[in-house]
Formats: C-alpha cells, sequence, structure tokens
C-alpha cells in the first residue's frame, strides 16, 4: 500500500514599493557640552589608602585589585574560588563592590 500526496499551501506577501530616497550629509551646529570632574583633596572628610608601587610590587602575586588590597582596614576581599584567582570581590565597611571607587591616579577603573 503506498500512499501519495499533494500538499497545497497559500500565502501572501506583503511589501511597501521601494522609493529612492537619499540620506544628506549637512553640519548641524550643537549646543556646547560641558565636561566637569571633581577629585578628592587632602582635606576632604573621608577615608582613603594610598599604596605606593614599591607595596604593590611587595604583593605582586596578588594579581587583582580585591586580592591587592585585602590589607587594608575595614576591607574584606574574597574570590569565588578561595585562592584569589579568577572573580574576586570586595567590600569596604559593608558597601559591595558595585560602590566603591577604585581610581588609578585619579582616573576611576
Amino acid at each position: 500500500m503506498t500512499f501519495a500526496g499533494i500538499l497545497a499551501l497559500q500565502s501572501m506577501v506583503y511589501g511597501q514599493r521601494y522609493t529612492d530616497s537619499q540620506d544628506s550629509l549637512k553640519n548641524v551646529q550643537l549646543e556646547q557640552v560641558v565636561v566637569s570632574a571633581t577629585r578628592a583633596g587632602k582635606n576632604t572628610p573621608m577615608t582613603y589608602t594610598d599604596i605606593s608601587q614599591p607595596e604593590i610590587k611587595k604583593n605582586n602575586a596578588a594579581r587583582n585589585i580585591p586580592i591587592l588590597l585585602q590589607n587594608i582596614p575595614s576591607l574584606v576581599s574574597y574570590g569565588e574560588d578561595g585562592t584569589g584567582a579568577g572573580y574576586s570581590y570586595m567590600r569596604i565597611r559593608g558597601v559591595d563592590a558595585s560602590r566603591i571607587n577604585v581610581t588609578l591616579n585619579g582616573m576611576p577603573l
């Protein structure tokens, strides 16, 4: 016994007529954009810690910032694997890493 059949499908196709529009390149005068920044000075009433280059070289085994900073008071650093390699995180006084500003020569990392 064999079965042979034909399946007929009907579909509609919709489209838009092609229009030949050309983009024009033109100069536009924009309003002034002001970029400013602030940096904490030495007399700013906040705690901060400077780490010198010799200290960083001495602790070179720490290849990421949270593990390098683990000896700073009130800072807790930890890694996903427990060794400090791979993904690592830090908290300062209970504040998580998404709210901590780490800068290098005043520039955020």
